[in-house]
């Protein structure tokens, strides 16, 4: 899933710098040019300044427009990118359709055949093909390998307001987007600045995610007509963080979810802890195993909990190290990047 987020702090990255485009062609256009001698970069200035100044309407109209149309349009389509990547991650971790999470496998038929006949639509044109749905659904009527029709997941005619996110995030298993998000460290920073005051838990979901209603709806009026309330470019700014700050809320959800998955079919469990000194330095026994610096380390608290984080470093006889393997038997100090508990229950990511 971490392609998906890239792309998408690209795509807001863009369209920060064609605001900060239009704020230097507004500088240009408010320079005094009478103050300007008659040599050839004057005259060139003159040139195109002139009619900057008398666009200036224009201009931020169409700034205003097309940055609400991008943005709200890459918010979209993360979000759909995002919940596909998803379940692609868990159909390669899960080794059986039955063993997927229970909305998964209950709304898979269901969402196939719903794709089927909207195949037509631009939404899904040359993505898949009614024989692709078709033998991924008989795929997952066996025990044996199976492909999911991811895209049926994504299916929606209603803008992307939070109660039509928590929609979809529900069909893959997920109830209760609006408090996940609330709760991720991502979303933390522009909890405190819009909600000083604390006191969230209160609010209810429109309050606490107006912004993103805002957007759609900002959305919607340039869709079928002309704007008349535009926002300044410093809004617009704020507009962009926002919606970074909820993609990037959305992928740690999502990657959460992942985690007991991974646990379960994709890591080789370690010995368990001899000591973990200051909650970040754990002291392995090792007899068959291998671990390099970098590698990811999940943590099971006694209540299920998971916490995961990377090898920071290791060190073998208070000497520092890249890697280690297993056998001969050896004893090895990881530091990792998550508090550590000697009681957990530890494994590496493979």
């Amino acid at each position: 899933m971490i392609q998906g987020l890239r792309e998408f702090g690209d795509r807001l990255d863009q369209l920060r710098a064609s605001l900060e485009d239009v704020e230097a062609t507004n500088r240009l256009a408010a320079l005094d040019l009478t103050e300007l001698d008659d040599g050839p970069v004057a005259r060139l200035v003159r040139e195109h300044a002139e009619p900057l100044k008398a666009n200036a309407g224009a201009r931020r109209v169409y700034s205003y427009a097309s940055c609400m149309m991008l943005l709200y349009g890459a918010f979209e389509q993360f979000v759909e990118t995002l919940l596909m990547e998803y379940l692609e991650e868990l159909n390669r971790l899960v080794p059986e359709f039955g063993q997927l999470p229970d909305a998964v496998k209950a709304n898979h038929s269901e969402a196939s055949a719903h794709l089927l006949l909207n195949l037509g639509l631009d939404k899904y044109r040359n993505r898949t093909s009614a024989d692709e749905v078709a033998q991924r659904l008989a795929s997952c009527a066996g025990g044996g390998p199976y492909v999911l029709n991811v895209l049926a997941y994504v299916n929606h005619s209603a803008n992307l307001r939070i109660e039509t996110v928590g929609g979809l995030f529900k069909d893959v298993g997920i109830s209760g987007i609006g408090k996940l998000v609330r709760a991720s460290t991502a979303f933390q920073p522009y909890l405190r600045a819009t909600f000083p005051d604390g006191g969230i838990e209160q609010f209810r979901d429109w309050v606490v995610f107006h912004d993103l209603t805002d957007l759609v709806d900002r959305r919607n009026v340039i869709a079928h007509g002309w704007p008349d309330d535009l926002l300044s470019s410093t809004l617009m700014e704020e507009r962009i963080e926002f919606v970074r700050a909820l993609g990037a809320s959305f992928h740690e959800v999502l990657t959460d979810e992942l985690r007991p998955y991974v646990f379960e079919h994709s890591s080789q469990a370690l010995p368990g802890a001899i000591e973990v000194f200051n909650h970040e330095i754990v002291c392995f026994r090792l007899e068959d195993a291998e671990l390099a610096v970098g590698d990811r380390i999940l943590a099971r608290c006694p209540d299920g909990r998971l916490s995961e984080g990377p090898i920071l470093s290791l060190q073998v006889e208070h000497a520092a190290v890249e890697f280690v393997k297993a056998p001969p038997a050896v004893n090895v100090g990881c530091r990792v990047g998550f508090r550590a508990k000697k009681g957990y229950t530890y494994a590496v990511v493979r």
